[in-house]
């Protein structure tokens, strides 16, 4: 099959340009840090090796000990063997001359915060930079370690602080209303497991199941795909929340596993295609063309939206658990299996711009699926939410944990507690964290509980919007609820609306919003029209 078009070519053409000479942000995407760092420590060790006297005097030495350095750094961080690396370094060093080099394969108690900063300052501005911004900090494994595992699960963040970036160096306005799309499940989209696990089959142990998705109404499939090449014509784009069809956990509305952003359509062999960007570049990257990472094509058909051309295609996917190509295709390795879940236009006409700062980690709902809600929830009714920044703070030890039970009065529309107005000042003082909250920006704060006991809570201090969320209380719908209280949405009397006093009585179904919540909401003073 013929994937590179000359259409789809020109469209890749156009968004690498849109990047100019910083292809970075395009090839490395999700794990933008964790394959800086990795070129960083190569060059480094380079350097290095190069201005070893010994070495200087040898080139051939020279050039087959980089080339065993660039073969051991091609791995991922997670993988590089490090015992081999060892070894070559005892082989080569004399008089303690390889010291510096060893050095750089330790770990350091300063690598996640580094990591934080420098992801940070890629993704929280809406700016396409000449060039990569220049590292603060020493390459080392242990630092793309360190961002390999802060970067595994920000794709959504990614993919739409990629997509306002490529936005705003377009001059794209908000898409007319005729054409946006918002369905947390397409067309009542929910995975289903169509083939067990089978043990034994590969040299891991455990196999997964399959899971496909079923569309419980698949004639409105067609229909929303007349809606993204309306919005694709305009000069929108379309975010895609996908299955990969390899799960070893059911995923529930309103949580994708991964996003991908659509950004041209044409057709292929008499079928509907849609040209994307996956943020986890390593997993699209079809062999046929010519494009490069980070690149793959859905296919729109009778009840299917995947990059399946069709149905036995689909099925042909990696299900070993925990190897590199979990998901891909079996016979083209470099074409990762997604099924569209969810389906979202870009760009929105009103935006919130909010910082997330983890102080403790919830019991009962992770913080990246109270964000998924939260985000879906809004973006239906008209609302992005963009996380600028998202930081994990370990605070044993450090002054920041005696707001870890904090005092938050009694009365829900009061004034802020000292408690209250002292975290959120210290959260928006200037850090080592590299992103400054300004006065627009709300900050959401999870600590362990708050007393009196509740579950979250929107007061906050004048000119510092701020929502607090009880990890040890907080619910799947508490982050939405109290981001609408901060926005100035009223509380309702009805058990099923977003701003019912009690979280804790929305179900399954999708909380409601008043006529009078929504026209609020878009007019809060915090949202950016």
């Amino acid at each position: 099959m013929n994937f590179a078009t000359p259409k789809f070519n020109k469209a890749v053409e156009d968004l690498k340009a849109l990047c100019g000479t910083h292809t970075q942000l395009f090839r490395y995407g999700q794990f933008y840090v964790t394959r800086r760092t990795m070129d960083d420590l190569l060059g480094q060790i380079t350097a290095d090796l190069s201005a070893n006297l010994r070495f200087a005097l040898t080139p051939v030495q020279l050039a087959n000990t980089i080339a065993f350095f660039k073969a051991k750094l091609s791995k991922a961080a997670m993988d590089v063997d490090v015992a081999g690396i060892m070894d070559m370094l005892n082989l080569i060093e004399v008089n303690g001359d390889m010291a510096a080099i060893r050095a750089m394969f330790g770990a350091t108690k300063q690598d996640a915060a580094h990591v934080r900063s420098e992801f940070n300052d890629v993704w929280s501005n809406t700016n396409i930079s000449s060039a990569p911004l220049v590292s603060g900090s020493p390459a080392s494994l242990g630092k793309a370690q360190a961002a390999s595992k802060l970067e595994k699960d920000r794709c959504f963040q990614v993919l739409r602080a990629f997509a306002a970036k490529l936005l705003k160096k377009r001059g794209v306005a908000p898409l007319p209303p005729t054409v946006i799309l918002s369905e947390l499940a397409v067309a009542g989209a929910t995975p289903k497991q169509t083939a067990p696990g089978v043990p034994g089959s590969h040299d891991v142990a455990e196999v997964i199941a399959r899971e496909t998705l079923v569309y419980a109404q698949p004639a409105t499939l067609g229909k929303a795909a007349v809606r993204m090449r309306a919005a694709l014509d305009a000069g929108g784009f379309v975010h895609c929340g996908v299955l990969s069809g390899a799960r070893h956990e059911r995923s529930v509305f309103p949580n994708p596993e991964h996003h991908i952003l659509v950004f041209a359509y044409d057709t292929i062999d008499g079928e509907d295609a849609f040209l994307f960007w996956d943020p986890d570049t390593a997993h699209s990257n079809i062999s046929a063309t010519t494009w490069g990472s980070g690149f793959g094509v859905l296919f729109s058909r009778t009840g299917r939206l995947c990059t399946g051309v069709d149905d036995a295609d689909l099925a042909d996917i990696e299900r070993t658990k925990d190897v590199s190509n979990e998901g891909d295709h079996l016979r083209d390795t470099r074409r990762h299996s997604y099924q569209v879940y969810s389906l979202q236009t870009l760009p929105f006409a009103a935006s919130l711009k909010v910082h997330v700062k983890v102080l403790s980690q919830p019991a009962h709902s992770s913080v990246d699926d109270m964000l998924n809600r939260t985000v879906g929830y809004f973006a239906m009714n008209g609302l992005e939410i963009l996380e600028l920044s998202h930081e994990i703070i370990e605070t044993p030890g450090t002054e920041l944990d005696r707001f870890q039970m904090l005092y938050v009065g009694g009365d829900p529309d009061g004034e802020a507690s000292a408690d209250i107005t002292d975290l959120h000042t210290t959260l928006r003082e200037p850090r080592d964290f590299g992103v400054t909250p300004d006065a627009t920006e709300v900050v959401i704060a999870f600590v362990d509980s708050m007393v009196p006991a509740q579950r979250g809570c929107s007061v906050h201090p004048l000119e510092q919007p701020g929502v607090i969320i009880s990890s040890k209380h907080a619910t799947e719908w508490t982050l939405a609820h109290e981001i609408a209280r901060v926005l100035g949405l009223l509380s309702s009397v009805a058990p099923g609306d977003l701003t019912y006093r009690s979280t804790e009585s929305i179900g399954e179904e999708v909380p409601e919003l008043s006529d009078d919540n929504l026209e609020a909401l878009l007019t809060s003073p915090l949202v950016e029209a």
